[in-house]
């Protein structure tokens, strides 16, 4: 079921109902078919009812007359006996003719062929009745069966009956027969009994039975037959001869102990036969009208079969009218939708909606489909700008970057430079602290040697100078050390704006890469690791710039002091000066020397001390611009690789076309 098409699933959905419409459609039009057969069988089967009812009628009266003539010593009865069995043999040759049925099964067939084999009876029994070797019971016995067997065929067709109207109607007129067939055994009983002069306890109980029977089967008459048919038999209840009749068997129940019973015979098996004669016009009314009713039962069952079958053809093509053009709008609706979103799915294309025009779901989900594609459109159409922005600002962040770092290369520069000047001007206070201490032992020797000073004066004097020129020397290195340091604040100023732009470079960066969502994930760890670098920079730059302003103060004292010693030093050599003059004075000057040297040795010593200060913090600052010369090349390493994605992306986001309304939209 995995690898049919939704159409086939669909097709095959609508099948089993589909199906189950045909299977109900068939069984209806089977059950109409039954009907109409069946309402077809009961055609024959009506009409030999009726012929069935006439021969029951003949052989009625031949039955009466047949127990009259047993005991008829004068013979008023066998003329009539002739003439009606006349009767009764064209009245069953026409049932025969209308008996020749074929297609009866059951218990109909099995009753038709038990009438056959008592009707082959019939002429038998007539030879023992012209003989007289039956009793009247025996005759009417005899003559009973054979009208019961022929009365049961038709209660043996009320089964095969095609409704309840129909088999209420054919029961109906079954027990109507029987009705009258009990009436004609009464008219044979009591033609017997006025024939014998009274009525013997077995007759008379016969008598009183067959009454008995006669009003159960009227009465069973009245429960089933139509309305028309009770009508009509009490129209005829109404009529003298019921009445006289009635009037006749109610004067036998009276009669039936005396020894002899009033009236003839023949006049009331007249009386009788004309009453059983007006039932026979009432039998042969209700057989035509349960012939009309079984043909009207038939033309009702072939119009609903015919109905059914129209119906079933007309609704079998109206629905698969229906489900064909149902299937096929939801064919071409989901062919559309198909082929919008593998157009989108292979060939990322944005540009053409998804054409569905039904209003159903179908058409809602084409233009939820179409409305996602237009957002879609959008949203690339949006980053695609943004890939353009970035691409731009990564551009210009690499040509900052790429300035920065050549400016961390000249810095670099300078501060060897710095660190150099640092080292000299290091060595120039140890050789000014050598000096001193060589001017103070001097010194000791011109006290020592008072009696020398002319000789040691110039030399005094010399040394003072030197150290005076040393001083001097001094001074301008520490002057120049500021200077150098200065410049590395400017260097460090630079750093600074550097990493300033950096840090808001940066920032923008990590916002466009949130905007871009997530395909701008990777773009925002670059930007967050360049920001990162930049933070790392500018705090670098702050220690610097604080190791600077020490060693600014530093060099700003031993300048002071310097200044300072090269005066002494111009003092001294004045003083020495007038040594030559004021020899006299000589050992209170060198006194005032010796003491001024010690202080020189103190504060060179001191100057040395700062200026080792200086050289390691100048080293440490060397330190700092390498590492931020580290991090300059990361961040151009970062831009780089960022371009590259943003690159990527941009290249990505081509690929995709893109409607008229997102370009408008863009411009």
């Amino acid at each position: 079921m995995t690898s049919l098409k939704l159409t086939h699933k669909l097709a095959l959905l609508a099948l089993l109902p589909l199906l189950g419409l045909f299977l109900f459609a068939f069984l209806y039009a089977a059950q109409s078919y039954r009907t109409m057969v069946n309402t077809a069988d009961m055609l024959p089967l009506t009409r030999l009812a009726g012929q069935a009812g006439q021969l029951a009628h003949q052989l009625q009266a031949e039955r009466g007359l047949s127990a009259s003539s047993i005991n008829d010593q004068k013979g008023e009865f066998r003329s009539r006996l002739a003439e009606q069995r006349a009767r009764t043999e064209q009245a069953l040759r026409q049932f025969e003719q209308g008996g020749r049925l074929g297609g009866l099964e059951g218990e109909a067939a099995t009753r038709l062929g038990q009438l056959q084999q008592a009707l082959g009876r019939l002429s038998g029994l007539r030879q023992q009745v012209d003989a007289r070797q039956l009793t009247v019971p025996q005759v009417v016995d005899q003559y009973s069966q054979v009208i019961a067997t022929l009365l049961a065929v038709i209660d043996g067709a009320v089964p095969l009956a095609a409704d309840a109207p129909q088999a209420a109607a054919l029961s109906a007129y079954s027990a109507f027969l029987q009705a009258k067939d009990r009436l004609g055994l009464l008219r044979a009983s009591l033609s017997s009994a006025r024939v014998a002069g009274q009525f013997s306890p077995e007759l008379y109980r016969r008598f009183a039975a067959l009454e008995a029977q006669l009003a159960s089967y009227m009465e069973r008459f009245s429960v089933l037959a139509p309305p028309a048919w009770q009508e009509q038999y009490a129209r005829l209840q109404s009529a003298p001869v019921a009445g006289e009749v009635a009037q006749a068997i109610a004067l036998a129940h009276r009669e039936h102990g005396n020894r002899a019973l009033s009236g003839e015979a023949p006049a009331w098996f007249t009386l009788a036969s004309r009453y059983i004669d007006e039932l026979k016009g009432l039998e042969d009314g209700f057989a035509d009208s349960l012939s009309g009713l079984a043909a009207a039962g038939h033309n009702d069952a072939r119009n609903r079969f015919i109905l059914a079958l129209g119906m079933t053809l007309v609704v079998t093509l109206l629905t698969l009218a229906v489900c064909g053009i149902i299937l096929r709008d939801l064919r071409r609706g989901f062919e559309a939708l198909k082929q919008g979103i593998m157009r989108i799915a292979s060939q990322q294309d944005f540009s053409q909606p998804v054409r569905v025009a039904s209003r159903d779901e179908l058409g809602e989900l084409a233009g939820a489909i179409n409305s996602m594609q237009r957002q879609l459109s959008a949203l690339l159409g949006q980053m695609r700008d943004t890939c353009e922005h970035l691409m731009a600002h990564s551009g210009h962040t690499r040509s900052t970057l790429q300035v920065i770092q050549q400016d961390l290369d000249k810095g670099l520069g300078q501060v060897d430079l710095v660190v150099s000047a640092a080292t000299e001007m290091s060595a120039t206070v140890a050789e000014i602290a050598r000096h001193a201490s060589e001017t103070f032992s001097a010194a000791n020797h011109t006290i020592a040697r008072a009696s020398a000073g002319d000789r040691k004066v110039d030399q005094t004097i010399s040394a003072i100078e030197q150290v005076a020129a040393s001083l001097e020397h001094g001074e301008a290195r520490v002057v120049e050390v500021a200077g150098y340091s200065r410049d590395v604040s400017n260097f460090l100023a630079v750093i600074k704006q550097i990493s300033d732009r950096t840090n808001l470079l940066a920032l923008n960066a990590a916002i466009e890469a949130a905007r871009a969502g997530e395909s701008g994930r990777g773009f925002a760890v670059v930007a967050e690791e360049v920001r990162s670098l930049a933070l790392q920079t500018q705090g670098t730059a702050d220690q610097i710039e604080e190791m600077l302003n020490r060693l600014r103060q530093g060099s700003e004292q031993a300048v002071d002091a310097m200044t300072r010693g090269r005066g002494r030093s111009l003092e001294c050599v004045d003083e020495a000066k007038e040594a030559g003059a004021q020899l006299s004075a000589i050992v209170q000057e060198i006194t005032q020397v010796n003491a001024m040297t010690e202080q020189v040795a103190t504060a060179t010593e001191e100057q040395r001390t700062v200026t080792d200060d200086i050289q390691h913090n100048i080293v440490v600052m060397k330190q700092g611009y390498d590492n931020t010369q580290s991090c300059a090349g990361e961040l151009v390493r970062g831009s780089e690789m960022m371009e590259q994605m943003v690159v990527d992306l941009d290249r990505r986001l081509k690929a995709f076309t893109l409607g008229n309304d997102t370009r408008e939209a863009r411009g």
